[in-house]
């Protein structure tokens, strides 16, 4: 299957080491955001070379983005709040790629419309009040009438069952897949026999 992989939610050096030897996804996740049960804490650990590190925030100063960003030498930010446009340009400015992440409430079309074309990724997820992480998924066909230029990920709760549905998506600019809770055995503790089965499914 010829996707784009994040694996989000690492907590840990060694995880990181494990999940890249393991799978070697392009993206792995990092979360900043203190009130996340698998927010990665304040000492920056070394990361595997190959996968883009990517710093999820939610609703930060883009002071501290670029700080924290410099601190642990993230490739990538993934914006997962209310943050504006002039935010991810200027973080693509310095260099860093940009995933939008898109809450799947009643609005999320006018949201991923605005910006369209303004950051390097969309990334789809459920809405909840905590901004992620809740395991749960959304309804998929809400994707269907899609129409935009930028290329995009699907997140919200997913397993690796669902990995044969996910295959069957042939929606333009579909790249990509984000696991986090559906390869853990707890918050923040990823599960290294769902990583390989992970990457058997995918045939990576």
């Amino acid at each position: 299957m010829d996707l784009l992989l994040k694996i989000c939610g690492i907590t840990s050096e060694e995880q990181a080491m494990e999940v890249d030897r393991l799978v070697s996804p392009e993206f792995i996740g990092l979360i900043f955001y203190p009130l996340s049960k698998r927010f990665v804490g304040k000492t920056p650990f070394n990361l595997p070379l190959k996968a883009k590190k990517t710093g999820v925030f939610v609703n930060e100063k883009i002071e501290n983005v670029l700080q924290i960003a410099k601190e642990w030498n993230l490739n990538a930010i993934q914006l997962h709040g209310e943050e504006s446009v002039p935010m991810a340009s200027e973080l693509r400015s310095n260099g860093y790629t940009v995933i939008k992440a898109i809450s799947m409430g009643n609005d999320f079309l006018s949201h991923a419309e605005k910006f369209d074309g303004k950051v390097d990724y969309l990334l789809f997820d459920t809405s909840t009040a905590a901004y992620g992480g809740s395991g749960k998924k959304f309804n998929w066909e809400l994707l269907n009438d899609l129409s935009l230029q930028t290329p995009w990920f699907l997140s919200g709760g997913l397993q690796i069952e669902d990995i044969p549905a996910i295959g069957r998506i042939k929606l333009t600019g579909f790249c990509g897949v984000d696991f986090n809770s559906g390869l853990e055995i707890s918050p923040g503790q990823k599960d290294v026999m769902k990583i390989i089965e992970l990457k058997k499914q995918l045939g990576r």
